[in-house]
């Protein structure tokens, strides 16, 4: 009886813990925030803008013809930059794993290799910040206005913790 009941509370506690909600995870297991958010946007700063994003700043900006054919032009342009380097960055990243997987480490290869890597990213992130100052151009200051709270997002909700000094707004007597 005994055993019995040892038992069904171990299954009952096992079936309570399958039934209960997962804790969010990151990609690599370890408690952290979702990968995405309630609209499937990445937490975190915007990236780079896409060609593709240029049918839903058309509206909100008020963008005229011509300042559509300029940004058109200037992210298929990065686009394909963009594309060129990420190519690069991932063959160079693949090289620098299989040297370090080698019989024979070669110190200096890695190192080389590393360096083009760096100077790689470097200018990702460089032509990226170009873009954008000239998608910036193209825009009258109110639309660069729109464009900024729009890339960045709303703000977020201001922080409604008491710190230490503050006083309390209203005692209880």
């Amino acid at each position: 009886m005994k055993k019995s009941c040892c038992l069904m509370f171990l299954l009952l506690l096992l079936g309570a813990a399958a039934q209960a909600q997962p804790e969010e995870m990151s990609m690599r297991g370890r408690e952290g925030p979702p990968h995405r958010g309630p609209g499937g946007e990445r937490p975190g700063p915007p990236g780079p803008l896409r060609l593709a994003d240029l049918d839903r700043l058309v509206e909100p900006l008020g963008l005229d013809p011509e300042q559509m054919e300029k940004m058109r032009l200037i992210l298929l342009e990065t686009g394909k930059e963009s594309l060129i380097r990420e190519g690069r960055i991932k063959v160079l990243d693949f090289t620098i794993k299989a040297e370090l997987m080698a019989e024979e480490v070669n110190n200096q290869e890695i190192r080389a290799l590393h360096e083009e890597l760096f100077r790689q990213k470097s200018a990702a992130a460089w032509a990226q910040l170009e873009a954008e100052m000239a998608i910036k151009k193209v825009l009258t200051p109110e639309q660069a206005r729109k464009y900024r709270s729009q890339r960045n997002g709303p703000p977020p909700p201001p922080d409604r913790r008491r710190r230490p000094g503050d006083r309390p707004e209203k005692e209880m007597e």
